[in-house]
């Protein structure tokens, strides 16, 4: 088998494993979806990504459970991971992180054994994959800043001038989530997380599920980006949500040919 179709196996079932997280999965559903049998994705699966398939997915749990712990109590991270105990959760975030997940919300961020989704810049071959990055926002993410019209969604000049008028408040480092209101007329909103006591709007990025691709080129090519990455999702696996999608940059990149932007794409996986 080619190499390019061995990494889209574990690709796919990468795609569907990050899609239904918090799902209950089932080895021979992956394998169904990734379009093999289920020794050979085993086999795959670990000389791609370095780690058992089912060991990708425990750590991958209890890593988004250490952003839950922001939002929620330790029984409901619990019950969501799939765990059948307060105990049994414990125990095992415990044996990954070294500290409960009691000790871990008080101590903050650490040198914790974190496993991040698979994602094109961390699987091998990477020239061969084609689907996205798929990233869990566990709670909504408040944004202040600048809203504006755009009377022509295909000129660019509105979304600059945005930035380079939150760029003036915030300067060049801090990065911005961009996203559309609404299409009629199109209203559009720049933010920060952190809040500034010389905005006044706000709006936020809702939580959920999303694929994120990377654009990387000036500004006014980000629509022909859009428009491809909206034919890469693998529809029989996801597929996109009414919800405000949103795109995040550094403010002091926008002018540069060489912008790099993430696109965040609101996707539920299909039944």
């Amino acid at each position: 088998m080619p190499v390019s179709a061995r990494v889209r196996r574990v690709e796919r079932a990468v795609l569907f494993i990050e899609s239904r997280l918090f799902d209950e999965l089932d080895v021979a559903h992956i394998a169904q979806a990734a379009g093999g049998s289920v020794s050979e994705l085993h086999r795959l699966f670990r000389r791609v990504h370095g780690m058992p398939l089912m060991a990708y997915v425990r750590a991958r749990r209890l890593t988004e459970a250490t952003r839950m712990l922001d939002t929620a109590d330790v029984l409901e991270v619990a019950r969501r991971c799939g765990y059948e105990s307060q105990a049994t959760f414990t125990r095992a975030f415990t044996r990954r992180f070294g500290v409960p997940p009691g000790r871990f919300r008080r101590q903050g961020a650490g040198p914790y054994r974190r496993v991040e989704g698979a994602t094109q810049a961390s699987l091998a071959h990477r020239d061969a994959l084609q689907a996205p990055d798929l990233r869990w926002l566990h709670a909504d993410v408040p944004l202040w800043g600048i809203e504006r019209l755009v009377p022509d969604p295909e000129d660019p000049t509105p979304f600059v001038q945005a930035a380079v008028d939150l760029q003036a408040m915030t300067g060049p480092d801090a990065i911005a989530t961009g996203c559309v209101l609404s299409l009629a007329p199109m209203r559009y909103f720049l933010g920060v997380e952190t809040a500034l006591a010389t905005s006044s709007a706000t709006a936020s990025l809702p939580a959920g599920l999303y694929a994120v691709y990377v654009h990387r080129g000036p500004a006014e090519r980000v629509p022909e980006t859009l428009s491809w990455v909206g034919s890469q999702l693998d529809a029989d696996l996801v597929s996109v949500v009414e919800r405000p999608h949103a795109e995040r940059y550094r403010l002091g990149d926008i002018g540069d040919d060489d912008l790099r932007i993430e696109l965040w794409l609101g996707v539920t996986p299909i039944a």
